[in-house]
């Protein structure tokens, strides 16, 4: 399941007026995405959908990524690294069953909501991406999940991401790095506060009304643990085991004496477009379109 919203930029440059003969082209807007589905990438067989972050194809025991063995990707690119994918186990295993229902209701209600801002392609070929949060409540279709066609506004109280360069890829996904995305998030009474650096993000058209994506990137151990320590709601056997298993699959962001610092987690998620209200800078929505209730 994914979830994903991407904002158009549509820019505007001063110009004489033309004749009236000649029609002016709309400008060309961007994509915007809204993301309505997340969770976490498992790692079943070794495969995991993720990215190499570390250039490094590691086999368990290795000196490079700490030796956490790297996974394949769905189509066999060796080196893909998802460390968090080994810790799904434990989170089931001591009580945390609960926990990808717990990002989808998060996602659902409006809390979570994930646009990727996608402009136009420049000249040089870079897709400038945005992300930030949604502040707008969704609307719900029969199916449980987010309607597409909506219009959003931006929350600005919130942290928002921007990969400046993002390329358009043989298959037809865009992919860009260099996201550093903050995500303050609040389940039922607790918060949740984490940061995942050196991101890579990943956009392809399904070709069927929806999006695939994928961001992966380091999360910091330290901050993993302490938000974990925090929690009320969460048996006591869940957060001991959490913090103990943390500094054995840590395996980006090696420190001095070689400990890595972070661990590597991957996202993904389907996305549907989606429409910014004009002063957000995005496409406006074709209010003469019927929306569809049964529509994903």
């Amino acid at each position: 399941m994914r979830t994903l919203t991407l904002l158009a930029l549509v820019g505007a440059t001063a110009c004489k007026p033309l004749p009236d003969d000649i029609v002016t082209p709309e400008p060309e807007s961007g994509t915007v995405v809204l993301a309505r589905a997340v969770e976490f990438a498992g790692g079943a067989d070794g495969v995991s959908e993720g990215f190499d972050l570390d250039n490094a194809v590691t086999a368990r025991g290795d000196n490079t990524g700490c030796g956490i063995q790297d996974y394949t990707s769905p189509t066999g690119a060796p080196g893909i690294d998802n460390a968090f994918a080994s810790l799904m186990p434990v989170i089931t295993a001591t009580g945390g069953q609960a926990l990808p229902d717990l990002v989808q209701n998060a996602v659902t209600s409006g809390e979570l909501l994930l646009l990727f801002a996608m402009s136009p392609e420049d000249a040089a070929g870079c897709i400038p991406i945005e992300v930030a949060r949604g502040g707008s409540a969704p609307m719900i279709g029969t199916n449980g999940l987010i309607l597409p066609g909506q219009t959003f506004e931006i929350d600005r109280a919130q942290p928002s991401a921007n990969v400046t360069c993002a390329h358009k890829q043989g298959d037809g996904s865009v992919l860009g790095s260099g996201l550093t995305l903050r995500l303050p998030l609040h389940v039922f009474d607790e918060t949740i506060d984490l940061s995942m650096t050196n991101g890579t993000v990943s956009l392809i058209d399904n070709g069927d009304g929806t999006f695939h994506g994928v961001v992966s990137g380091g999360v910091s151990t330290v901050e993993v643990n302490e938000n974990v320590q925090g929690f009320d709601a969460i048996p006591s056997v869940l957060v001991g085991a959490i913090g103990a298993a943390l500094n054995q699959i840590a395996d980006l962001a090696p420190d001095a004496s070689g400990t890595c610092q972070q661990m590597s987690t991957s996202i993904v998620f389907e996305g549907v477009p989606a429409f910014l209200f004009p002063d957000e800078g995005g496409v406006p929505a074709d209010t003469d379109a019927p929306m569809d209730t049964d529509a994903g």
